[in-house]
């Protein structure tokens, strides 16, 4: 008896020993690759982190795109006032959140250091913001919500006056504002600055750069539609500072 029950352990130790190899190489694998096991154990999916983040960053919108998630690694941009950075860095479980830690290249007064909090279940969050390069900036707080996938917006186009100049409203948030100066080559005669819209009601509301076209750096536009016979409503133009701006793009 005392033969059997030393075999029976000898078979056990084996086994337990077959079954502890099988867990080291699959630990072995995800630390080779990387990749966070702890995000990789959960049931959320990092790579649903990716879209559009907006918010008001210190009384102005801020629009936030995370376009590259993969294991740790996160990168993407923001655009605020028209400026349009770099970030990138890791992201890392936090409770019921994931914890995003983005830096912007430092090359710039404005350049900073974001942690964003983001939930996993409604997409919206909190974030800080520290200055990399200027002691005389202040560390932001603010909220942000992720936009909602959506079909073709009509607002997102080439709006165009009869002075020749256009604004280019993006979908990630961004404005960009073209005009001719008259002055030298036409190379030379274009200009540009940006913005950050946004959407009130009937109204697309632009923050500027610093530019000495709209003084104040806040432009408001009434949206102008038409209803068709079939009860669609078409965006015609945008309507303000003095002009009427057309569609110039589908």
């Amino acid at each position: 008896m005392l033969k059997i029950h030393t075999g029976m352990v000898a078979i056990a130790f084996l086994m337990a020993c077959n079954n502890t190899t099988t867990t080291e190489v699959k630990t072995d694998s995800l630390i080779n690759s990387g990749v966070n096991d702890i995000i990789l154990n959960s049931t959320f999916n990092v790579e649903q982190l990716k879209g559009i983040y907006t918010g008001t960053f210190d009384g102005t919108p801020i629009s936030i795109s995370i376009n590259y998630v993969r294991g740790k690694n996160v990168s993407g941009y923001n655009v605020h006032k028209g400026l349009k950075r770099n970030m990138r860095g890791s992201l890392e479980p936090f409770g019921s959140q994931i914890k995003l830690v983005l830096d912007e290249p430092g090359n710039n007064k404005f350049d900073g250091h974001f942690e964003l909090f983001i939930d996993t279940s409604s997409f919206a969050g909190k974030g800080t913001w520290k200055p990399k390069n200027d002691s005389t900036l202040k560390t932001k707080d603010f909220s942000f919500t992720r936009i909602k996938e959506q079909g073709y917006n009509n607002l997102v186009a080439l709006w165009s006056d009869t002075l020749n100049r256009s604004v280019l409203l993006k979908n990630d948030g961004a404005a960009m504002f073209s005009y001719y100066t008259g002055k030298g080559t036409p190379q030379e005669q274009l200009q540009n600055f940006g913005g950050n819209w946004q959407q009130k009601g009937d109204s697309v509301i632009i923050f500027w750069q610093p530019n000495t076209m709209f003084p104040s750096r806040r432009s408001s536009f009434f949206v102008i539609k038409e209803n068709f016979d079939d009860s669609t409503t078409y965006i015609r133009g945008l309507k303000g500072e003095k002009v009427e701006w057309l569609n110039n793009a589908p």
